[in-house]
């Protein structure tokens, strides 16, 4: 491996820290630095300007990080011009293709970051297949079976990894397709025909997947769930109302869906996916958004209420023991209710009104303003949930700056500036142990500044890379 200094004019196109063996979460870092068209992954500190090269350079396609940031698996064209998978162990410094002689189209990692699917097309045969393949390497083992998924590239992992989940066209007409269930232990895929499959997503807990459905002979969609013992799918929505968009709580067993405007003027309604009971969430109206808490048991609901002759926004809570009713609004009427942030464990939510911080706390259901000094644009929570990073205006000049805001009892709080003036937009994120920011300045749509700043001490500011774009701290508690 070779070492440079970070400051060399490369871009740096990811990063994120893949912990050594004795690492400290948060204490290191992994970068994908790019000069010209070739890419090339490299280890790094955020107290030091030098990187050890452990991969490429090489033309890199379809990045995919795990979970826990210790590998990175992307599509490579050989010189036979076919794209490879590749997967590099940051801790091992190894970079090896996993994917056989296979011509690959799209990799995802399994949750537990061990194996990756990758989906394959033959043109000459007009013929598709999804592989299952190990991140140490080995033979690629054929989980789409007989099955043809043709160009589809949307398979999912269920939470535990044992099943995956792909979408199969029908032949006749490409414009409809069914969906298969593949238990992975088995290989063996099991499709559940007679519904036109729109979209789907695995319960984050339980074998259970919900998908938008159009019934042979109907137009209109609806939600089901089906279990992988690949029994007749179970519609949840009993009404007439096409359904939108559904999301599941994070604890696996609620559904959130949102139906058509007309006639029910897009309302939402919530399904306990172990009784089948389901209501309609009160007081709501035309749903605009609708965020869970982390712990999956209280949420938020931004609406717009189709009465009043002025955009304006209300913003509701509520939690699966205290239903949403009429009064339960937070922020009755606002015209920039934006920037709902939960904390890490659900108990605090973070949302702007007019550029204004508020934070919500949900065992008192009382909300307090933290922050009307400076117009705050984003904000992030501390792991910790007693500080929020926030981008805020400059009083007096056009530019941006960054602040710590720790909160205090009573709805009390102090606020730290942390950073010089940005003339450009930025994206901070605190590191997993909450003891450094990294910051990306963005200078263009393509290219950015990255920093780390250390919060109790401000001044010492390191500067990552001239050049970069996108990337986080990892790795993240999973």
């Amino acid at each position: 491996m070779t070492e440079r200094s970070s400051r060399t004019r490369g871009v740096v196109v990811g990063l994120l820290v893949a912990a050594g063996a004795t690492a400290a979460c948060g204490e290191n870092l992994a970068l994908i630095t790019q000069v010209g068209k070739l890419q090339a992954v490299e280890r790094a500190q955020p107290t030091s300007t030098q990187t050890q090269v452990i991969a490429g350079p090489v033309a890199m396609l379809a990045e995919q990080w795990t979970h826990d940031g210790t590998k990175l698996a992307y599509l490579a064209n050989g010189q036979d011009g076919l794209a490879s998978v590749h997967v590099v162990d940051i801790q091992a410094g190894t970079d090896i293709i996993v994917s056989g002689d296979h011509h690959v189209m799209a990799v995802q990692w399994t949750p537990d970051g061990k194996r990756l699917g990758f989906a394959t097309f033959d043109e000459e045969k007009q013929q598709g297949a999804i592989y299952l393949a190990s991140s140490t390497g080995g033979t690629p083992v054929l989980v789409s079976g007989t099955l043809n998924p043709g160009l589809s590239v949307d398979y999912v992992f269920s939470a535990d990894g044992r099943y995956l989940a792909f979408g199969v066209p029908d032949p006749a007409d490409r414009t409809r397709r069914t969906f298969a269930i593949t238990d992975l232990t088995t290989q063996q895929p099991r499709e559940i025909s007679g519904i036109n499959a729109m979209r789907w997503a695995w319960s984050p807990k339980q074998p259970i997947l919900a998908f938008v459905g159009i019934p042979n002979g109907d137009k209109k969609g609806f939600l089901y769930t089906v279990g992988v013992d690949g029994k007749a799918p179970v519609q949840v929505n009993k009404g007439p109302e096409e359904v939108l968009a559904f999301e599941w709580s994070p604890n696996g067993r609620h559904l959130v869906y949102r139906v058509a405007p007309f006639p029910t003027a897009g309302r939402a309604y919530i399904v306990d996916t172990a009784t089948g009971q389901s209501a309609i969430l009160h007081g709501t109206a035309n749903v605009v958004n609708f965020v869970w808490s982390p712990d999956g048991q209280s949420f938020v609901v931004k609406d717009s209420d189709p009465s009043s002759s002025r955009a304006v926004e209300r913003l509701r809570a509520g939690s699966l023991t205290e239903p949403l009713t009429g009064d339960s609004w937070i922020v009755p009427e606002s015209l920039g209710c934006t920037r709902l942030c939960w904390s890490q464990k659900g108990d605090q939510l973070a949302f702007l009104r007019d550029y204004e911080l508020f934070v919500l706390d949900m065992r008192t259901r009382k909300a307090a303003s933290v922050h009307k000094v400076l117009k705050i644009e984003a904000m992030s929570w501390r792991p910790d949930g007693e500080a929020l990073l926030a981008v805020a205006g400059h009083p007096k000049e056009r530019a941006l700056v960054l602040i710590v805001i720790e909160l205090g009892p009573n709805g009390q709080s102090t606020h730290k500036l942390i950073s010089g003036t940005f003339r450009c937009p930025l994206s901070p994120d605190w590191s997993p142990d909450g003891k450094n920011i990294l910051v990306f300045a963005h200078l263009s749509k393509e290219e950015a500044m990255a920093l780390v700043f250390d919060p109790a001490n401000p001044e010492n500011e390191v500067r990552l890379s001239e050049h970069a774009a996108g990337g986080s701290w990892y790795p993240r508690p999973w």
